[in-house]
């Protein structure tokens, strides 16, 4: 099935059916007997990575009600800016 994914830069659309990140960087991959991964970010730390990744995760489980009533849930995710866990708080 897959996510459509709008990579950091803006620069790739793809639908992904696999994410994993190594030290600063996520990636994914349509098809993954291929196992070629595509960059869809660089962050500053590999816990940032990683909370990008659990953003996906919250995307894909689905939309809050607020978000149904008011038509706001998109249907691709855009990949977060580095730094971003910092402008919030470092949460």
């Amino acid at each position: 099935m897959g996510i459509w994914i709008r990579s950091q830069n803006g620069r790739r659309l793809i639908c992904v059916n696999e994410f994993w990140h190594d030290t600063k960087n996520v990636y994914g991959c349509h098809n993954t007997s291929e196992g070629i991964g595509i960059a869809l970010g660089a962050y500053t730390d590999s816990a940032e990575a990683r909370k990008a990744i659990d953003m996906v995760q919250g995307f894909v489980e689905g939309p809050t009600n607020i978000q149904i009533f008011t038509g706001e849930h998109p249907k691709v995710f855009q990949m977060p800016p580095a730094g971003f866990s910092e402008e919030h708080g470092g949460d």
